[in-house]
């Protein structure tokens, strides 16, 4: 994946402060313009990444999020209960967004580095759900733009429409 981006490099958190604090630092040790956060558990398609960075590059956007309710997108084989849950942790979890996006508990996006760092004070660091966190602590709405994924196993890469107004995927 580095050769075909450029820079790359992967991190995992190491210290006992969860996923959202590993995902903090390790932004906050690269150096990129540009940090993606991936969940580890196959259900993404890392082959979006290119595309994602090119959206970042030449949209008006501030984020590209991967995600999982919308045609193309998928959460593959979830049992009801898990994908029952989810559903209603997303809707819950639009009252304290600042932006109107489809899938804030997605645990792949991509975003500019000053967003992280517009929110950064304001970040609580608990749990797993980072991309909400920075949604609920930026200072100002985010534009997003929105890639499908699936649940990991080959899906192709293509993305949806940008939707450019602030707060809205």
């Amino acid at each position: 994946m580095a050769g075909a981006i450029g820079e790359c490099a992967a991190c995992s958190g190491l210290g006992g402060g969860g996923l959202a604090t590993a995902c903090i630092e390790g932004a906050l040790a690269a150096s990129a313009p540009y940090i993606a956060v991936m969940d580890a558990d196959m259900q993404h398609d890392e082959k979006l990444l290119p595309q994602m960075l090119a959206i970042l590059k030449d949209e008006p956007v501030d984020l590209v999020v991967g995600r999982r309710y919308m045609v193309g997108g998928g959460i593959g084989g979830w049992d009801s209960g898990r994908a029952n849950m989810i559903a209603l942790a997303t809707r819950l979890s639009r009252l304290i967004c600042k932006a109107e996006i489809a899938d804030p508990m997605s645990g792949f996006f991509m975003l500019r580095r000053e967003v992280l760092e517009g929110a950064l004070r304001r970040l609580s660091g608990q749990g797993f759900k980072i991309l909400l966190d920075i949604l609920a602590s930026s200072p100002r709405p985010l534009r997003s733009a929105s890639c499908h994924t699936s649940s990991g196993n080959g899906s192709t890469a293509r993305a949806n429409s940008i939707r450019s107004s602030p707060g809205n995927t």
